[in-house]
């Protein structure tokens, strides 16, 4: 076995960078112990020099690099960033059809391990996994494998990891899998649901491929079987009235998706979608506790703002920490700021005043300077906070 301390790695890494042709014999005599100093004492990565591992696996095929890697320990040492980036490059070397080793799933999954691994995530190494991931087409080829992870379900455990590599790549250009969105398994649906949501956001193209599950995921909506799917079916929604407003418009008239009741949608949708396919809502709505993330919603659009109908005792009405959203939405355009304390000018009178909150503090310092902004002055001066 090699020496392998910190002094005698950096002697190697300069010989192989004058002389590449002596990289694939010092390889198969390096790694293994490299990767025992490693396994046996995780401090003992710092003796190893960033950039030795690529140029020592540089001439290996995958197949080689195997010979002399367990499974096992290629896990470790993609956890490992001056290992990481010599073993990333021997997974995106991999051909399609060497997926259907054993071996070659055994380094897919240490690679999705990481993926669902929040202290990986910090280390900002994800994009250029999920990219390697990619060029492996881990979506078209990996999928009809045996169980990624041990615990949970098969379909969990791929959907968490193709939802990360959705939202982080944000350039996925593989086949994907669709599956129904219902499950008897909520955890399962929720992933799903999620699944779907980042998918039409990431691909809109493949909207139309979807239908099935847009179909399952109103009909789930409209029966509220499971409360919990609520937030990411409307993300469905959502991202649908984004990436194909007509497709969620032709799937809102069939199964009234969108309507007075449903107050959180109507506070997430887009509302250039409202004012094009819906400018009916709005005047039926009614400012209440429960209405007003809508209202904050609507009023951000100008031709919608004209919509709302309110009073000046239903506003009043309202707790401080509601009234402030809904002002700042309504004056954070100058035309609609105008329009709003014109009509509102009375109501308006205290709000600026000191509470102590900090969070309410902040809320009015955003009123105050959207009222700047667009030139307009209450007529009374806000009393400043003694205490400060």
């Amino acid at each position: 076995m090699p020496n392998v301390d910190e002094e005698s790695l950096n002697s190697l890494l300069a010989r192989l960078t004058s002389y590449p042709e002596e990289r694939h014999a010092a390889a198969k005599q390096y790694m293994p112990a490299i990767l025992d100093l490693v396994s046996s004492d995780p401090s003992g990565v710092d003796a190893v020099p960033e950039g030795l591992v690529p140029i020592l696996l540089e001439e290996c095929s995958l197949q080689e690099v195997l010979q002399f890697i367990p499974p096992q320990m290629f896990e470790l040492g993609l956890q490992m960033p001056t290992l990481q980036g010599g073993l990333l490059d021997q997974l995106a070397k991999a051909a399609s059809p060497d997926l259907e080793n054993i071996e070659i799933t055994n380094l897919i999954q240490a690679a999705l391990f990481l993926l669902t691994d929040p202290s990986f995530h910090s280390v900002g190494k994800v994009e250029k996994l999920a990219e390697r991931l990619n060029q492996l087409k881990v979506l078209q080829d990996f999928i009809p494998f045996e169980p990624l992870f041990s615990g949970g379900s098969v379909l969990q455990s791929r959907l968490m990891a193709l939802n990360i590599l959705l939202t982080r790549s944000g350039n996925l250009k593989t086949e994907f899998a669709i599956w129904p969105l219902k499950s008897a398994d909520v955890l399962d649906s929720l992933v799903r649901a999620e699944y779907y949501a980042n998918l039409i956001q990431a691909s809109p193209p493949v909207v139309h491929l979807l239908d099935g599950v847009l179909h399952d995921a109103a009909k789930l909506f409209k029966s509220q079987i499971e409360p919990l799917l609520t937030n990411p079916l409307e993300q469905i929604f959502v991202n649908l009235a984004r990436a194909d407003p007509q497709a969620f418009s032709d799937l809102d008239k069939r199964y009234k998706i969108t309507d007075v009741d449903t107050v959180t949608l109507l506070a997430r949708l887009p509302p250039v979608y409202i004012r094009t396919y819906h400018s009916d809502l709005p005047g039926q709505l009614v400012l209440s506790s429960r209405t007003v993330p809508a209202f904050c919603n609507l009023a951000t659009d100008d031709s919608l703002f004209d919509l709302l109908q309110f009073t000046s005792s239903q506003l009043s009405g309202l707790s401080l920490d509601m009234r402030l959203p809904l002002m700042i939405a309504c004056t954070n355009d100058r035309k609609t700021a105008q329009r709003f304390v014109g009509r509102f000018h009375r109501t308006m009178q205290g709000v600026l005043e000191p509470s102590g909150v900090p969070d309410i503090a902040a809320m009015q310092n955003q009123l105050e300077f959207n009222l700047r902004k667009a030139g307009i002055s209450l007529g009374f001066t806000r009393v400043t906070d003694s205490t400060k």
